[in-house]
């Protein structure tokens, strides 16, 4: 078992000649597998973001509708010192709610995609009975990617709905 200087290099070369290979094996195969772990995090990233507006969309509708179930049956309502109907009012206070959360600006909420029901005025709307809000809202505002990529073309109109019982 006596190695020579010469046979004790030799295989020091080899060695070292399996690492350089197996370095550049590694680095193929981080090459090819780089785009699919981008891809990867985007996805967890964009699903992460529509299931926080989606939540949000849904706080804030449990907002407003407390709000309505306290303000329901007023037909003038002070609000922020400006007096004004209860269900512009109850909207309102969705938008500062909205706007609070700093994800869903209070202009992506115009008037048409907050509908309060029953209608003020009616019969229905009184003490003890449900009053529901419903918010629509724009769910592709809160992608950052393309919605002509597969599979995000689904992506639309969110709406929520919350009732809760007029005091």
């Amino acid at each position: 078992m006596n190695m020579t200087r010469r046979n004790l290099s030799t295989r020091y070369k080899r060695h070292g000649h399996i690492c350089r290979r197996r370095k550049g094996q590694a680095l193929v195969e981080f090459a090819l597998l780089f785009p699919f772990l981008i891809v990867l995090t985007v996805g967890i990233m964009q699903y992460s973001r529509l299931f926080n507006a989606s939540h949000l969309t849904t706080s804030i509708l449990r907002e407003g509708a407390r709000y309505a179930a306290k303000h329901g049956t007023e037909s003038q309502t002070n609000y922020g010192g400006i007096m004004m109907t209860s269900d512009n009012a109850i909207r309102a206070y969705i938008r500062d709610v909205a706007d609070d959360t700093r994800v869903i600006n209070r202009a992506d909420l115009p008037d048409a995609n907050i509908t309060i029901t029953p209608a003020l005025g009616s019969a229905q709307r009184a003490s003890g009975n449900a009053i529901t809000v419903t918010l629509r809202y724009d769910m592709r505002k809160q992608i950052f990617v393309p919605t002509s990529l597969p599979g995000l073309s689904r992506i639309g109109i969110s709406t929520s709905s919350v009732s809760m019982i007029i005091e």
